[in-house]
């Protein structure tokens, strides 16, 4: 047995165990997210249901553009979705900065 012969497949055998680390820690991460995404999903629907239970199907803020016509109705929620769009983008970056 030559030493020669050893080492290169010694240096193919951890090239491939880095990269299947490499990617399990890839999978591992996504997973994560996916988890993260389902809860959210979860919890979404949870809020939404007790809301309609309670009653509140809607909230209309001053701004949202309302139009109602004989056969026609318009309504452009652009307020309510500024104001969701900054909580999100609050809540987004205080979770970012851990």
């Amino acid at each position: 047995m030559d030493i020669g012969d050893q080492a290169p497949r010694f240096r193919v055998e951890i090239k491939r165990n880095a990269e299947k680390q490499e990617f399990g820690m890839n999978m591992e991460a996504m997973a994560k997210i996916l988890i993260g995404i389902g809860l959210f999903i979860i919890l979404a629907g949870i809020m939404l249901y007790a809301l309609a239970r309670l009653g509140v199907y809607g909230v209309k803020i001053p701004g949202d553009i309302y139009i109602k016509r004989e056969n026609f109705s318009f309504y452009f929620p652009i307020v309510s979705c500024l104001v969701i769009s900054l909580l999100l983008t609050l809540i987004i970056n205080l979770i970012g900065r851990r």
